[in-house]
């Protein structure tokens, strides 16, 4: 391993620790290192990944910027594990609505993962619920798909489009269907998911369902205004 490379693996391993005085002596020998990507990543998204807030700010004064993304096209702000860290790249211009190359915010990552508590404080915020991926993918698609029945009922009642519509034309309830999650296909009904609404292979949900032969969702479905 080369002079450089033992240098920014001692350095990832200092942020780790929350080794401050290490990185601020580490930094003056050698400040070049600030250019260093450990595995496509700034230090400040190592930072941010260990929750160290005062090597958050380290980096931040010291030009690491704060929507600054990493090979994955990531922002700091996606590698977020707390409300404290999540505030201090908020008051320091981070973008709630970042996207990653696949078009992915942290609300997305979020829903999938069922960060309850963070998705819900950025909301409260103003972060866009509704933003799509690449794919067209929604935070609720997302949630969804998880099925993670709180972080729906969040994502609704924070202003989620229940009857978006992804790159092939599925609804959050085909979504549902595809997953054969029942509870998931009701609370989605009793929010206002449109029944009839057909994907782009001219499939509807209760159509997903009899295909796969899920006669319990199909029923369900029909119940709700269904139509065959």
């Amino acid at each position: 391993m080369s002079e450089v490379n033992e240098e920014v693996k001692a350095i990832c391993e200092k942020i780790k620790a929350g080794d401050l005085v290490g990185l601020m002596d580490a930094f003056r020998v050698n400040p070049e290192l600030l250019k260093e990507r450990p595995d496509g990543e700034t230090f400040l998204h190592l930072a941010v990944i260990h929750n160290k807030k005062e090597i958050m700010e380290f980096f931040m004064l010291r030009g690491i910027g704060v929507n600054e993304k990493n090979d994955r096209g990531e922002a700091p702000i996606h590698k977020v594990v707390s409300k404290d860290a999540l505030d201090m790249l908020l008051s320091r211009g981070g973008d709630m609505n970042a996207q990653d190359a696949k078009g992915r915010t942290f609300i997305h990552n979020g829903a999938l993962h069922n960060e309850c508590a963070l998705v819900d404080y950025l909301a409260l915020k103003g972060a866009n619920l509704n933003v799509k991926t690449a794919k067209g993918i929604t935070p609720l698609m997302q949630a969804v798909a998880g099925g993670h029945l709180k972080m729906i009922e969040i994502l609704i009642a924070m202003g989620a489009d229940v009857n978006a519509q992804d790159a092939d034309g599925d609804t959050a309830l085909h979504t549902a269907v595809l997953y054969e999650n029942p509870e998931v296909v009701k609370m989605l009904a009793l929010h206002d998911a449109k029944m009839n609404v057909k994907d782009s292979d001219d499939m509807t949900p209760l159509a997903e369902a009899q295909a796969k032969n899920l006669m319990h969702i199909a029923r369900l479905l029909m119940q709700f205004g269904a139509k065959e």
